[in-house]
């Protein structure tokens, strides 16, 4: 057994213990600060700040015991690193020195989520400071993404198959409602046609990188457009949250991608296959409900009198932020995860259908 089977083996046991361990450290440190005031606002640094550390502290083995790459390793570090120096100079060239512009967001990032200290923003703060907003972005995805690929590659061929399963089960009802796969439809069976590509997978890497950024910016737009939050979170707090938020995306995004190039399809008596990955998408994605609900919370933004240029240049920052984090987060699980995982749901879709 090699150490990364050990590893995802310990995952698998242990991890709904460091879920809970996680929260509970969440409210130990909102109950025992004397720092910040315990609002709402406080309360989701807190949890956001835990689960960050801890999916860091899991992808660390997950760099060094995963052997998955179509890139080398120290090519990867070096673009990385020219990008992250670049974004630091073009942050610095934007924003310059005010600490009330995402350069004083960054150059916290110095203490690593220690926010007692006010550090005034210089090149160098900024630059230290998103290296480290890097490093931490990147050792927490490749931990959401390993537990993630654990959790799928042993359960979701069940959830697949369930479709076609007699009976009533909760399974099965589940399956139904994600997938939006009608009642009144019986499924006889359920196939695979996995997508085949050679080397990096370009096309599913800009699918991936859309969707993380959409829902990126919708979750921003909810904060920073809502005047509830903007009163009980300073700018600072928000912009911390939402970058951490950005990184858990991938929990909602990566489902929807591994159904679809599974090929994943239903079929009953009716002459067309029920496609599995639109209707999942339909299920979690509804374009419309967004627009309306960025138009409504910039409407009440604007009749409440919240201070627009300090929300527009918060804003802009973060969109930069995302950009680089859909980029980031979809290159690492098309680049480290996307093969194996692949692979391992055709293989344990197969036999278990094959018993069924």
């Amino acid at each position: 057994m090699t150490y990364k089977e050990r590893y995802d083996r310990f995952l698998l046991k242990n991890f709904k213990y460091a879920v809970v361990v996680l929260a509970l450290f969440s409210f130990v440190l909102f109950a025992g600060s004397f720092d910040h005031e315990r609002t709402f606002g406080y309360l989701l640094y807190c949890i956001c700040c835990s689960y960050a550390a801890g999916f860091c502290i899991m992808g660390m083995p997950t760099i060094l015991f995963r052997r998955t790459s179509l890139f080398p390793r120290w090519k990867i570090v070096l673009v990385v690193g020219v990008i992250t120096l670049a974004l630091a100079f073009l942050f610095w060239q934007i924003f310059n020195d005010n600490p009330e512009s995402p350069n004083g967001f960054i150059a916290g990032f110095m203490y690593v989520f220690v926010w007692t200290i006010n550090m005034e923003p210089s090149f160098l703060t900024v630059t230290l400071g998103m290296f480290m907003i890097m490093a931490i972005i990147t050792t927490a995805t490749y931990g959401v993404l390993e537990v993630l690929s654990v959790l799928l590659g042993k359960d979701f061929h069940r959830v697949l198959l369930s479709l076609m399963k007699s009976g009533d089960s909760k399974l099965k009802r589940r399956s139904l409602k994600l997938f939006m796969v009608p009642d009144i439809v019986d499924v006889d069976d359920v196939t695979l046609d996995p997508h085949k590509s050679e080397g990096f997978d370009y096309a599913l890497f800009r699918h991936l990188g859309r969707y993380v950024l959409i829902i990126g910016l919708v979750i921003a737009s909810y904060l920073f457009l809502n005047p509830v939050f903007l009163q009980l979170i300073p700018i600072q707090d928000m912009m911390l949250i939402l970058v951490i938020l950005s990184i858990f995306v991938m929990v909602l995004v990566v489902p929807v991608s591994l159904t679809h190039t599974l090929g994943a399809e239903a079929r009953s008596s009716g002459n067309r296959p029920f496609i599995l990955w639109k209707g999942m998408k339909n299920k979690m994605f509804h374009p419309g409900f967004y627009v309306l609900l960025f138009l409504t919370l910039l409407w009440v933004c604007l009749f409440t009198g919240e201070d627009l240029l300090r929300i527009f240049v918060s804003y802009i920052g973060y969109v930069i932020f995302m950009v680089l984090t859909s980029l980031l987060v979809s290159f690492i699980y098309v680049n480290s995860f996307y093969p194996d995982l692949n692979a391992t749901v055709v293989v344990n879709f197969e036999e278990a259908k094959s018993e069924l």
